[in-house]
């Protein structure tokens, strides 16, 4: 019997990658999710639902509605880093109220799991070293706070068995979009992708030597896949880290993305940073899936990286063109 998955932000980066990647799947009812008015993007998957669901405007009866003969909610929904530093308080109401809606109403609406998407960042800031989920949240940024105030909603709710509450805290996704309309270039693997192609260059605010964990956007799709068949008896307290294995310096990401420019387009990408102080150092970060990888997600090898960056330079190119 086929499933009925509701996915909020679908339009977005990580959800319209979500839909296209989800929509072959025989066994998945797909109803995708907007605050705006629901005009699906060019390359919208047909057998893919899209409705407008507002949880900050809509009261409790009409959420319930929406998600009579839902199975399981993704909540993607939420206002970026950019948005969230501009207005906190904003950020908080749109992320944790907004979530703590949707949860309540799944959970009398008589879905069976909630899935939400949060962030490496509320370990706080600067990450290195070992980061696990024993580790004690310390949100520094807005945009993490606000994610940490909804994963404890979801986190006592699966503690409380009232549903089975499941949060992943993503690391630093770096793909293309699913179409060219997603505002998310100022995530670092798509600002340089643009920089290259726009500019021939890519230029880097800092010495570029900071360490991140990364995760490619195919992964990031086969981990929600994984974790949308999980049994509940897998799923533990719910708290499951999501990165690649992917550690790399932004100047490493620079450099890739120049060398496949270079490839794709026979262009020559200059790479300009700031000068290193003599004492600068940045740790290593190890920022373990062990949890995840324990209930059989396995991500892509590190050679798949290239696939998703020229994926990306594809993207720029062709909206460059146009």
């Amino acid at each position: 019997m086929a499933q009925t998955i509701l996915i909020t932000g679908a339009k977005g980066y990580l959800g319209g990658r979500l839909v296209v990647a989800l929509a072959d799947d025989s066994a998945l009812i797909l109803i995708g999710t907007t605050r705006n008015v629901p005009t699906a993007p060019p390359g919208w998957p047909q057998s893919s639902r899209l409705v407008r669901l507002d949880p900050l405007l809509q009261d409790r009866h009409e959420l319930e509605a929406a998600l009579q003969g839902v199975d399981m909610v993704v909540h993607l929904s939420a206002p970026n880093e950019v948005v969230s530093a501009n207005d906190p308080g904003e950020a908080l109401v749109a992320t944790g109220l907004a979530s703590l809606k949707l949860l309540v109403a799944a959970k009398s609406a008589g879905c069976r799991r909630f899935v939400y998407l949060s962030t490496i960042h509320v370990y706080g800031t600067p990450l290195q070293g070992r980061i696990s989920e024993i580790d004690l949240p310390r949100p520094l940024h807005p945009y993490a706070i606000a994610h940490r105030a909804a994963e404890d909603y979801v986190l006592a709710a699966q503690a409380r068995r009232e549903i089975e509450g499941v949060v992943l805290r993503l690391s630093n996704g770096i793909g293309a979009p699913a179409w060219p309309t997603v505002d998310r270039w100022t995530l670092i693997g798509n600002e340089f992708c643009r920089q290259a192609i726009r500019e021939g260059r890519i230029a880097l605010h800092t010495t570029g030597l900071q360490w991140r964990d990364f995760i490619l956007l195919r992964d990031f799709t086969a981990a929600l896949r994984h974790v949308i068949g999980l049994p509940a008896a897998a799923l533990g307290d719910g708290l499951f880290n999501l990165g690649g294995r992917l550690p790399l310096r932004i100047i490493d990401v620079a450099e890739i993305v120049g060398q496949r420019a270079r490839e794709m387009f026979g262009k020559d990408i200059a790479i300009t940073r700031a000068p290193a102080a003599t004492d600068e150092s940045w740790p290593e970060i190890d920022y373990s899936i062990e949890r995840i990888a324990a209930t059989g997600f396995v991500p892509s090898p590190r050679a798949a990286l290239d696939a998703e960056i020229d994926a990306t330079l594809a993207v720029c190119r062709a909206a460059t063109i146009r």
